[in-house]
C-alpha cells in the first residue's frame, strides 16, 4: 500500500527536483511477463525511486541489507518492495539470509512480476560504467529452473546525470530493447559459469550505450568542460520531461572521443578550454549563458517586476520544507552518493507534511477553503519552481548584459571556436573509427 501512495508523490518530487528529465526507450520495456531490470548505480536510492514512479511496471528492489536496522525500519522498507542482499562486511550470518532474499525474487519473477538489480553491485558518483556482478543472471536462471518459467527477459537502463549530487540538473535515462535468457538456457545447463558470463557481458554491451563513460580518472576535469560545450542549452523551461535521445548520444559520443584521443592531444585542448573556463569563472559566468548569449530583452524586463512578484508570494509557502530538506542533508550526508537522495526524499516527505499541516489550519477557515488550498498547494509547487528557474535565468542574463560588447564577443568568439575545434576532432574520431 505505501508503495502505491508514494509513486505518485516521488513522481511529482522528481518533476520539482530536475531541471530536465531526459525519458527515453521507456516503450520497449515489457507490459508483463517476468523482467529484470539491469541498472548503473551512481547514487544511493534516485534511479530505483526514478524507475518505480516513471515506468509502467511494479517494481522490487534489491539492495543493501545494512539499511534493514531493526525489525521496524525492515518491515517499512519491505512496503516499499526492499529486497535485502546482505555483503561480506555485513557478517556471516547476516550472508546466510541472503538465499531467502533470493528465493524471494525468484518467486516474484514466476508471479511474472519485475525486479530491478544494481548490476554494478555498489554505487560511484562517477561517470563511467564499472564492472558487472552476475546476480542479475543467476536469478533469472534460477526462477527458470525452480518454476519451470518458459523465459525471463533482462532489460539494461543506463541513468546518467550532469551532476549527480546537485538539485535543479538533469538526468537522462535510456532504456534498452530487453533479450531473452531462454536463448542462453540450453548453454546454462552445460556451462553455467561460462553462460554466466557471456549474458552479463551482453548487460555490459547494452549499458555501455547508454551510459557516459570516462575512462581515466585524470581525464575528469577536461571530461567536465568538454560536457558542458556539447550539452543542449535550450531556452525553453517547460517541459520538464522530455523524449529526446541526442543530449545523451551527444555525452556519451563526446566522451568515446575523449577516451580515444593521445595524451598530447588531451592536454592541448585542455590549455584552450582551461583559458575559457577559467575567464567565465573570474566573472562569474556558467558557460550555458555564453551558449545561449542571450541580452535581456525590453519585453523581458517589462516582465520581471510580475514573474518576481508571483515568485514573492508563492515561493515562501513552499520555501520551509526545502530548507529543512538542506539542513538535513548538510547534517546527515557524509557520503556523496547519498547527497542528491537524501535531499529529495526529505524534501519530499518534508512538502508532504507541511502541505497536510497547511491544509489541515486552513479548515478553521471552512472545508471549502480547505478543499480548495488542499487542490491548489501542489499546482502552486510547479509555479514556484517555474518561477525560481526564470529568475535564475534572469540573474544570469543581466550578469551577461552587463559586460561590455567587446567581453561578450571575446567569450563568444572563444567558445566558438572551441565548439568548431572539438567538432573537428570528433569528425576525425569518427573517420577513424567509424
Amino acid at each position: 500500500m505505501l508503495y502505491f501512495i508514494l509513486r505518485p508523490l516521488t513522481r511529482w518530487a522528481f518533476l520539482a527536483f530536475y531541471r530536465r528529465i531526459y525519458w527515453t526507450g521507456h516503450h520497449h520495456i515489457p507490459k508483463q511477463g517476468p523482467l529484470i531490470f539491469t541498472v548503473n548505480h551512481p547514487t544511493a536510492f534516485v534511479e530505483p525511486c526514478f524507475l518505480a514512479s516513471f515506468g509502467p511496471r511494479v517494481l522490487h528492489f534489491m539492495t543493501r541489507g545494512d539499511v534493514f536496522t531493526s525489525s521496524w525500519v525492515h518491515w517499512l522498507l519491505r512496503q516499499v518492495h526492499l529486497i535485502p542482499i546482505y555483503r561480506f562486511h555485513d557478517g556471516f550470518s547476516a550472508l546466510r539470509q541472503n538465499e531467502a532474499s533470493f528465493a524471494k525474487a525468484r518467486k516474484i519473477l514466476s508471479r511474472g512480476g519485475a525486479i530491478l538489480i544494481m548490476a554494478e553491485g555498489r554505487m560511484g558518483h562517477e561517470k563511467r560504467l564499472r564492472p558487472l556482478q552476475k546476480g542479475a543472471a543467476r536469478i533469472g536462471f534460477g526462477a527458470m529452473e525452480e518454476f519451470g518459467l518458459t523465459d525471463v527477459m533482462i532489460q539494461p537502463i543506463g541513468v546518467n546525470y550532469t551532476y549527480a549530487d546537485r538539485a535543479r540538473k538533469e538526468i537522462m535515462v535510456d532504456v534498452a530493447e530487453p533479450f531473452s535468457l531462454a536463448e542462453y538456457l540450453e548453454g546454462y545447463r552445460a556451462e553455467p559459469q561460462q553462460t554466466l558470463e557471456r549474458v552479463t557481458a551482453q548487460i555490459a554491451s547494452l549499458l555501455k550505450e547508454r551510459v557516459v563513460h570516462i575512462q581515466q580518472r585524470t581525464d575528469e576535469p577536461l571530461a567536465e568542460q568538454i560536457l558542458q560545450l556539447v550539452r543542449n542549452h535550450a531556452d525553453q523551461i517547460l517541459p520538464v520531461v522530455r523524449r529526446d535521445r541526442q543530449p545523451l548520444l551527444a555525452e556519451c559520443r563526446a566522451m568515446d572521443v575523449l577516451n580515444a584521443l593521445s595524451h598530447v592531444e588531451k592536454t592541448a585542448f585542455s590549455e584552450k578550454s582551461g583559458s575559457y573556463f577559467g575567464a567565465l569563472e573570474q566573472v562569474g559566468l556558467p558557460d550555458e549563458t555564453v551558449a545561449r548569449d542571450h541580452e535581456w530583452t525590453i519585453r523581458e524586463r517589462i516582465s520581471s517586476p510580475l514573474i518576481l512578484s508571483l515568485f514573492a508570494i508563492i515561493w515562501p509557502l513552499h520555501w520551509p520544507p526545502i530548507q529543512l530538506g538542506r539542513w538535513i542533508t548538510h547534517k546527515t550526508v557524509r557520503i556523496i552518493e547519498f547527497r542528491s537522495s537524501v535531499l529529495l526524499g526529505s524534501i519530499m516527505i518534508g512538502w508532504a507534511l507541511w502541505w497536510f499541516l497547511l491544509t489541515a489550519l486552513m479548515i478553521r477557515s471552512g472545508w471549502i477553503p480547505a478543499l480548495v488550498f488542499l487542490v491548489l498547494f501542489p499546482l502552486s509547487a510547479g509555479t514556484a519552481v517555474w518561477s525560481r528557474e526564470w529568475i535564475c535565468r534572469y540573474r544570469q542574463a543581466r550578469k551577461w548584459s552587463d559586460l561590455s560588447p567587446a567581453q561578450r564577443q571575446l567569450f563568444t568568439n572563444q567558445r566558438g571556436s572551441l565548439v568548431a575545434e572539438w567538432a573537428r576532432i570528433s569528425e576525425k574520431f569518427i573517420r577513424e573509427h567509424g
